[in-house]
């Protein structure tokens, strides 16, 4: 996959795929000290809206990265993006985001968000690569209490 293309023992595959154990397994895998919350069914709804946006790349039958898109009708989003670490450094990531920003120009999307921590310099760098550039947004989150019953 170095070269930008998958080679034969290689597969893009995109919509849902019944449990997503794999893709998350890979995700948390590459995302180790990530702070992460009950994403399984918002990861699952996004899919059932946008399944043309939700990639999953394999290697020997393997899922070996993920990249979930979503587009509201103005803007589009890259929400998570993960190679396994074993798979870095071989143009995975490259090649499943070219591909997502394909089916983002398909849908007619004139722009691209996605969020970067300021101290990973070295997402940074990987999105600058690839002609994102920072911009002097402020980000707002507010943790919400889950309802009780």
């Amino acid at each position: 996959m170095g070269s930008g293309a998958p080679d034969q023992e290689s597969a893009l595959e995109a919509g849902p795929r019944g449990p997503s154990s794999l893709a998350i397994a890979v995700a948390g895998a590459a995302e180790e000290g990530v702070e992460s919350g009950k994403t399984d069914s918002a990861e699952d709804t996004r899919r059932a809206r946008d399944p043309e946006l939700f990639l999953v790349a394999e290697a020997y039958s393997d899922v070996v990265a993920v990249v979930m898109g979503t587009y509201d009708g103005r803007r589009g989003w890259i929400l998570r993006l993960a190679v396994h670490p074993a798979h870095r450094r071989q143009g995975i990531a490259g090649w499943l985001v070219h591909e997502l920003e394909n089916r983002f120009r398909s849908l007619g999307c004139p722009r691209v968000n996605l969020l970067v921590m300021p101290d990973n310099l070295a997402g940074l760098r990987f999105w600058q690569a690839l002609g994102y550039l920072p911009l002097p947004d402020v980000l707002c989150s507010k943790p919400l209490q889950q309802a009780t019953t």
